[in-house]
Order: C-alpha cells, then structure tokens, then sequence
C-alpha cells in the first residue's frame, strides 16, 4: 500500500531524450527530489524531458511551481519538456492554472518522442 508521502520516479533515457514515469503525489513533501532530478536534466544542454504522468495521483500548487520553473530552466538549455498519459485528475489542475494552453501533451509515449524528434 502506497504512502500519502510517496513520489516514486521511473527513468528510462533514450538519445537525448529522459522519459520519466511518476507515480505517486506531489506536493510539499515530494517535490524535492523532482526538482534535484530536474536539475541534473538541465545540466545536460540540449536534453529532452517528457513525463509519464499516468499513475501521478495528486498534484497541488507547489508541485505545479516545481515543475514551472524546472520547465523553464530546461528550455533555457535548448531542451523541452512534454507530457503523455496525464491523468485526469491531473489534467484537470494544468486546466484550470491555464498551463495545458502552454505545455506539450500527448496521449501515447511514442507521440511525444516523435514530436521532440522533430523539434
């Protein structure tokens, strides 16, 4: 049985591109890991990120910041971020802070490396 607490982070890289599977929450007490894990990403210029966000459960506003200003500092390396398989519940916390208007979403693994392939 999962721990309210728990943030478990799957890795898989391939090329320049890092897939990462959350499963878990993220809030508070979770986001610290992420957010060493996101910096070690933009050390590496150029690199790409996308999230599997399926089996993320919870996600509140610090979690959101988190992954905000991480975004960013990707990007600043010439790298993106996508996400795929987002929960509902989780989607619906992107939609109503307006970041699914700015963000890269896909349904499938395979569309979001396709479209960080091409860019």
């Amino acid at each position: 049985m999962e721990k309210m607490d728990d943030l478990q982070i799957f890795q898989e890289k391939k090329g320049n591109m890092l897939i990462l599977r959350l499963k878990g929450i993220m809030d508070s007490s979770t986001c610290m890991q992420f957010g060493i894990l996101f910096k070690e990403i933009a050390d590496h210029p150029g690199m790409h990120l996308i999230l599997n966000l399926k089996e993320l459960t919870y996600i509140n506003s610090i979690g959101i910041g988190t992954i905000v200003s991480n975004v960013r500092k990707i990007q600043n390396t010439d790298g993106m971020v996508c996400f795929y398989q987002v929960s509902n519940e989780v989607k619906h916390v992107f939609d109503l802070t307006g970041l699914s208007n700015i963000f890269f979403f896909f349904d499938d693994e395979d569309s979001a490396f396709k479209f960080l392939a091409g860019n």
